[in-house]
């Protein structure tokens, strides 16, 4: 029988959003709460200058804490916005004040008024929204395309391969996906511009490393 990644992708979508929307709300904001703690006891957080963070959809993990977090911190926080035209996201600058609206595919995103676009070089942390990943990091995303553009020109400008061929970090860049854990999954179907995620945080366990995970191709 012939390999159908796309088939499996949405299959495996569905059935693990089906299990992340069974959660409830209580549920959810309490994994959520817990999530941020375990994100912001890791190096690569506390390290971190500039990050880059998902505003939450319905029933994706709550990250209001976690640009909270950022501005107690003193830490630079960045949201993506979509930019239909090119296909792909934008990135900007958020302050506390800020207002958001709906964007295309009803994503929250900055206001015209608040639009502060950035320089990926402000960037060395990026949490990763995701439907599902597995314990190797392979993520599956919404079908859309547009974080694994972005996700992709991140790794290619920080993340750099060793001379065998593996991967290797650059400075402090990192990717850490967010996620619940009824979305880790046993394999996501890969294909060869999916990109690897470090490292993945529920709200009952932190897996894996954050940096010198990345690869591209299968």
């Amino acid at each position: 029988m012939i390999r159908d990644p796309a088939a499996e992708k949405a299959s495996l979508r569905a059935q693990v959003l089906a299990s992340r929307n069974a959660m409830g709300e209580a549920k959810r904001l309490a994994a959520s709460r817990r999530i941020v703690e375990l994100l912001t006891a890791q190096p690569a957080f506390q390290q971190a200058k500039g990050v880059h963070c998902f505003v939450s959809l319905p029933g994706e993990v709550e990250t209001e804490d976690v640009f909270a977090a950022c501005w107690e911190a003193g830490k630079k926080a960045y949201i993506p916005y979509q930019i239909r035209s090119e296909g792909r996201l934008g990135w900007s600058c958020r302050e506390p004040e800020d207002r958001l609206v709906n964007g295309p595919f009803s994503v929250p995103e900055p206001a015209p008024d608040n639009l502060r676009p950035a320089k990926l070089e402000e960037i060395d942390l990026v949490l990763v929204p995701g439907v599902a990943f597995d314990r190797q990091g392979n993520r599956l995303g919404y079908g859309k395309g547009y974080y694994d553009t972005f996700l992709t020109l991140f790794a290619q400008k920080y993340i750099k391969r060793n001379n065998i061929g593996a991967a290797a970090g650059s400075g402090n860049a990192a990717m850490i996906g967010l996620a619940f854990a009824v979305q880790i999954v046993p394999s996501v179907p890969r294909e060869s511009w999916d990109i690897v995620i470090g490292q993945i945080i529920t709200e009952m366990e932190v897996i894996g490393e954050p940096r010198g995970a990345w690869k591209s191709g299968a």
